[in-house]
């Protein structure tokens, strides 16, 4: 795999996740944006990907490491927004009421904790969106018919 895609994936995943953690502070769409975040968002990116050819014939298994990584960064973007901002929130707007995110704030030794929390979270989600981004491209191969072969090496044309 090419460390260009790589970075690309990283970055758009990045900025991805700070979205849906803008999205996840609305509390109508918390737990929508949240399970996105979580599941599909290693699929959409493999499709986002194809749909505007930033990305060439993949296999599944670089698939499966497409969706991974989007899955770890758009987790922590995701927690880079929302937890801050939710715990700002909370701080602000009413009296300390034991609010969950608000606690990792009060102490080094809790902050630590979070920070273990938040990268073992992400890790949960780049396994699960492992999955979703090896059946999107599974489905493409389906769809389509072309296959990449194991021997081949065209991930991206140069223009």
């Amino acid at each position: 795999m090419n460390f260009l895609i790589v970075k690309q994936v990283s970055i758009l995943s990045f900025i991805f996740g700070l979205i849906l953690g803008f999205i996840t502070l609305l509390p109508v769409l918390n737990l929508i944006a949240f399970l996105f975040a979580m599941f599909v968002i290693g699929g959409a990116m493999v499709i986002f990907l194809k749909k505007f050819n930033l990305i060439g014939l993949i296999n599944i298994r670089e698939g499966a490491v497409v969706g991974a990584i989007a899955g770890f960064a758009s987790f922590l973007g995701l927690c880079v927004l929302y937890l801050p901002v939710s715990s700002l929130i909370g701080l602000i707007f009413s009296k300390y009421t034991g609010d969950f995110f608000s606690m990792f704030f009060t102490s080094f030794g809790a902050f630590v904790i979070g920070l273990f929390m938040i990268f073992f979270s992400a890790l949960m989600s780049a396994l699960l969106n492992s999955f979703s981004g090896l059946f999107a491209v599974w489905l493409y191969e389906f769809i389509t018919g072309v296959k990449k072969a194991d021997n081949e090496n065209i991930d991206f044309q140069i223009k």
